[in-house]
């Protein structure tokens, strides 16, 4: 699992069956949004999402850490040649620098309840260790 700067900021995952709930029931309802901004209902670092996932296993996950200098420089550095690569190591770095303040409310007034990261990671933990015994 490669985690990119110290990874202790707090984000808040959102399934990806939430997502697309969230853009189709506007356009069926007739009121498309032009911008609509949420987070998951549980706020997690990226060290803690890697470590639910470890007790959910049973077992260790190798980690990686991309420094946060490395994204820094890299992000400038490959600007020139490798935009979109550049621009994701930026993002990166961003990210790592702060917590989302993405919430779920917006998601809640859709009417959708939202999945809990670790539900999720329950859930992907089981099928892990059904496909590999199975």
């Amino acid at each position: 699992m490669t985690i990119f700067g110290k990874g202790d900021a707090k984000h808040r995952y959102v399934a990806t069956d939430d997502v697309a709930e969230a853009m189709v029931r506007p356009l069926m309802a007739g009121d498309p949004l032009r911008l609509l901004e949420f987070g998951g209902p549980e706020a997690l670092t990226r060290r803690e999402a890697v470590e639910a996932f470890e007790r959910e296993l049973g077992r260790p996950i190798k980690r990686r850490h991309v420094p946060r200098p490395a994204l820094a420089f890299g992000s400038r550095l490959l600007r020139p040649v490798k935009p979109v690569l550049a621009s994701v190591m930026g993002q990166a770095l961003a990210a790592d620098r702060q917590d989302s303040r993405a919430t779920d409310a917006p998601l809640q007034q859709l009417a959708i309840e939202p999945r809990m990261t670790s539900v999720y990671i329950r859930q992907a933990a089981t099928e892990h260790r059904q496909g590999v015994t199975g």
